[in-house]
């Protein structure tokens, strides 16, 4: 569940600078990407920050030849920004730009065990595969529609080992399905007539 304070904070704020972990990895990058076009559609100004470059396999996502990188801070820090949103950092040292973010009030979006809940709102979710998971889910929750660039961003995931897991959970859900319609087959054949039964 999305926290209150959080939703909130993304309400009544209108300046977001965006990060996520140094070494972006393609959840990261497309989670940036993502929010920061689901925020610009609303009307809101955002920016993303990261300590390194984007890796050449996601220079084809739509808009990272905006991204800022490096440890100086894009133009107007820290007073051209309302706050922060960290990405996939269970520990704000892992964006290799804690010094300059604890300048600003920070919103902590994590999918890692251990988070350290340095936030003024922070939302973990360690039952999310993906942070582009949950910046999807925080978009229905704020009634902000996902174009298909922002989500192609979104699901953008590195994380194939979740494959089979995803494979078993289907095989489980379908065997559930079958013991309940065959339970309800033998309720309609058994109890439906015993009851017409009755009522005579």
């Amino acid at each position: 569940m999305i926290p209150e304070n959080l939703t909130a904070l993304f309400g009544s704020h209108r300046r977001f600078l965006i990060t996520s972990h140094a070494n972006p990895d393609g959840d990261a990058i497309g989670s940036e990407i993502g929010l920061m076009r689901l925020l610009l559609r609303t009307g809101k100004e955002a920016r993303i920050w990261n300590f390194h470059p984007t890796p050449g396999t996601y220079r084809s996502l739509p808009d990272t030849a905006g991204i800022h990188f490096g440890e100086e801070p894009p133009a107007g820090f820290p007073a051209a920004f309302d706050c922060a949103v960290v990405l996939e950092c269970p520990t704000l040292d892992r964006t290799g730009l804690e010094a300059r973010l604890a300048q600003l009030p920070l919103v902590n979006i994590d999918h890692h065990l251990g988070n350290a809940l340095y936030g003024v709102a922070n939302w973990v979710d360690t039952s999310a595969p993906a942070v582009g998971v949950m910046v999807a889910s925080l978009a229905r929750q704020l009634g902000i529609a996902v174009d298909p660039q922002s989500a192609d961003c979104l699901l953008l995931a590195p994380d194939l080992g979740r494959i089979p897991d995803a494979i078993l959970m289907a095989r489980r859900a379908r065997q559930v399905i079958r013991q309940n319609i065959a339970w309800a087959i033998v309720y309609n054949f058994a109890a439906v007539p015993f009851a017409a039964a009755l009522d005579l």
